[in-house]
């Protein structure tokens, strides 16, 4: 119980839920997943549900199976101490309403408790540091990728290649960028120039003329839809992962201090 109270004092739920809150991580692939999730609500709600039986032993024994459960706690979750906590109020419970010869079982499932919250302690903070480490490298590689090179290359399609997105991304991008410069390139050529590249039109008179010239500008416009969809969506890249960047650098600043926190509560 002490145990308990001394790491809800120094800490408290609250930091646990400000990092939930502040700590969302934008990447799945280098970064474990903080979104809110309560990994151990079904065994929360088991623990709050449990009652006295009609005969002390079983009640005992129910706790008992409550504190074997608490042993496969998920440390992922920043409420994982609410179990324990729990469980520390159903001891105090039976200890003041069951009989007394049970009061040593009561005492050694006390500090079973107490045994099992430091384990899942420690597990929570290797969780914990393994986070920080996955940030600072996603940071890392982040910090690598010049977003100004990264522009230049979204111009020529290489965007998803540049930040090693899915084949997907990398032939819809390559497909729109060759098929857009193709299309502005004979675009433009036909429209500065109609009379040497009208093709198998004929051109008799100035209407003959304009024909070809919006025939360039139609041919330019087609190769903006393939264009402009895969230059819109390389911007977009480009921004998120500065937002994400950035979003990053807060989030290991809040698990760091939460860290510091952690390792300080006793």
């Amino acid at each position: 119980m002490s145990l308990v109270n001394a790491f809800i004092n120094q800490i408290g739920r609250e930091i646990g839920r400000e990092v939930y809150r502040n700590a969302r991580v934008r990447s799945s692939k280098h970064i474990p997943s903080l979104s809110y999730t309560d990994f151990n609500k079904d065994f929360s709600n088991e623990i709050k549900s449990f009652e006295l039986a009609t005969y002390d032993k079983i009640s005992v024994r129910n706790l008992i199976n409550l504190i074997e459960k608490s042993e496969n706690i998920n440390p992922r979750s920043f409420n994982w101490q609410d179990c324990y906590i729990e469980l520390d109020n159903k001891i105090d419970f039976c200890k003041e309403h069951l009989d007394k010869e049970h009061l040593d079982k009561l005492e050694s499932l006390d500090q079973r408790n107490s045994m099992n919250f430091s384990v899942a302690k420690e597990r929570h903070k290797t969780f914990i540091g393994q986070t920080i480490e996955n940030i600072k490298l996603e940071i890392a590689n982040h910090e690598k990728r010049n977003p100004i090179l990264a522009f230049t290359i979204s111009l020529l399609g290489f965007n998803p290649i540049f930040y090693k997105l899915n084949f997907g991304k990398i032939f819809s991008h390559l497909f729109g960028t060759v098929v857009g410069i193709i299309c502005f390139y004979y675009g433009y050529i036909i429209y500065i120039d109609p009379i040497g590249h009208h093709g198998n039109l004929l051109i008799n008179n100035d209407a003959d003329l304009t024909k070809v010239k919006n025939l360039g500008i139609t041919i330019i416009v087609i190769g903006s839809i393939f264009y402009l969809p895969v230059l819109i969506s390389s911007i977009k890249r480009i921004l998120i992962e500065q937002k994400n960047n950035v979003n990053n650098k807060e989030t290991l600043i809040t698990l760091t201090d939460y860290q510091d926190n952690l390792n300080k509560s006793k």
